[in-house]
């Protein structure tokens, strides 16, 4: 994946995933490092 285009390296991702029955989505990834998991809420540390 070293020199494709970010939209190829996403889409072929995507790809991947469905063939495995994963489910994705694609987003802002602001504020992911400060949510839990398990129910999406912010920690306060």
């Amino acid at each position: 994946m070293f020199q494709w285009e970010y939209g190829k390296d996403i889409q072929y991702l995507k790809e991947k995933a469905l063939e495995y029955g994963i489910k994705c989505s694609t987003g802002s990834e602001r504020g992911t490092s400060s949510k839990s998991v398990q129910n999406s809420k912010r920690s306060k540390g």
